[in-house]
């Protein structure tokens, strides 16, 4: 198991990418209660692992990894970190408010805010090919080399 610091780390960054702040101390205590009950947050493989330490790098970089695993590597266990931290945000004070808006403001917002993920996620899946791609290939040469000789 990984160790608290870092995981909590990984909910910090990952709560930036999400709500544009970092999350407070319960939110964190309730991811880290969620990876220590459930394997299913466990890297996989060592192309996982390295996503993830990408990914926990900032926003940006938390924004290239999920573009790119979006489309090439939808089992990536960040994609099942982002839903976990989603579903632990709106479930709790004050980030439930995120999620909580009156009709009329949430159809403005909600197509503003898909308009601007539609346009970010164009650009940043472009950068993310030139860069995870190569990355992913020799991952995966690595992996059936090793594969083969034992």
């Amino acid at each position: 198991m990984r160790n608290t610091a870092t995981m909590d780390e990984e909910c910090k960054a990952l709560g930036q990418y999400l709500l544009g702040c970092r999350p407070n101390d319960y939110i964190v205590a309730k991811y880290r209660e969620a990876h220590r009950v459930n394997k299913t947050f466990q890297s996989v493989c060592p192309f996982d692992t390295f996503l993830m330490a990408v990914a926990t790098r900032g926003v940006l970089a938390t924004t290239l990894v999920d573009s790119y695993t979006s489309l090439f590597f939808r089992r990536a266990v960040l994609r099942r970190k982002l839903i976990l931290l989603v579903a632990i945000l709106e479930s709790c004070s004050p980030t439930h408010l995120y999620f909580e808006l009156r009709d009329s403001e949430r159809e403005a917002i909600v197509g503003i805010m898909i308009l601007w993920r539609g346009i970010v996620h164009s650009v940043t899946i472009v950068l993310a090919m030139i860069l995870l791609v190569p990355v992913h290939l020799i991952f995966a040469v690595s992996a059936s080399e090793l594969w083969k000789s034992s």
